[in-house]
């Protein structure tokens, strides 16, 4: 059994490069995904993922460093855990400002990262909105926490 599931990973490596979330800072995870920006038949830009970030991993600083990314547009690759059944295609993608607004709701909403075996989150400008009134009533700003 563990022959196959081996052999389902080098396959999905192939089409996919792999993050290791268990051994990711909030931070590496963000920057890897950041250069993941999709191209026209090729899926690597997908970042398939093995483990889950948990709530308790990501801070309050982590979250000052999101900020100023969750009205971002700039596409990149979708997040697809090695075990998920469906393969985004080609022509799906991620935006930053959709993935920040996620890793943000992980902190904010005590929940594991990700939700879901695969996501390809956009930026919404109302969930934006909502995550900046409650970051402000968090810190008083709507930049940096306060020192």
């Amino acid at each position: 059994m563990l022959g196959i599931f081996s052999a389902s990973i080098a396959a999905f490596s192939q089409q996919y490069s792999t993050l290791y979330l268990d051994s990711l800072s909030t931070d590496a995870f963000f920057n890897a995904v950041k250069v993941a920006a999709p191209k026209a038949g090729n899926a690597k830009h997908n970042k398939g993922i093995l483990g889950k970030i948990p709530a308790d991993r990501i801070t309050k600083q982590d979250v000052a460093a999101l900020m100023p990314y969750i009205r971002s547009i700039k596409k990149t690759g979708c997040i697809v855990a090695v075990y998920c059944s469906y393969m985004p295609s080609y022509s799906e993608y991620s935006t930053l400002g959709g993935i920040a607004m996620d890793l943000i709701d992980t902190y904010r909403k005590k929940e594991d990262y990700p939700k879901e075996q695969w996501s390809c989150t956009k930026t919404d400008r109302n969930r934006a909105d909502e995550i900046e009134q409650w970051w402000k009533s968090v810190n008083g700003t709507s930049g940096h926490p306060r020192r």
